[in-house]
């Protein structure tokens, strides 16, 4: 194979190597979400974070909210991401029902006034 020969398959090689990296950031991007697939009302009323003592002495933070979801005070956790969530209307949804018919274990999925998502556990029910 000729110098000049050689050099064009290196070259077309790194473009080709180029557009395949190029075009699969695209496949692994994650959608927007759709705001219709966030039919749950969401009223916050509360939120603070809260402080738990695990194992060997090691605490961890959590991000602890009460809102009003169907009619009932619903509290809720989420790993900590700086700050407090505000307090106010959301819409979220569903993301995981799953249960016995005795014990409710819910995952919401928040949908933020920028259109990120914050997914928050079921971790109480009060009346």
């Amino acid at each position: 194979m000729s110098p000049i020969t050689q050099l064009c398959y290196q070259c077309s090689m790194k473009i080709l190597f180029s557009l395949v990296l190029f075009c699969g950031s695209f496949a692994f991007a994650a959608p927007n979400p759709s705001p219709s697939d966030y039919n749950v009302n969401v009223h916050v009323i509360e939120s603070k974070t809260r402080f738990y003592l695990g194992a060997k002495d090691l605490g961890y933070l959590r991000q602890r909210i009460v809102g009003v979801i169907a009619g009932y005070k619903s509290e809720l956790e989420a790993p900590v991401r700086g700050g407090v969530l505000a307090l106010g209307d959301y819409k979220a949804r569903l993301t995981e029902r799953q249960g016995n018919g005795y014990d409710i274990f819910r995952s919401y999925t928040f949908l933020l006034p920028d259109g990120k998502t914050r997914d928050f556990d079921l971790t109480g029910i009060l009346q």
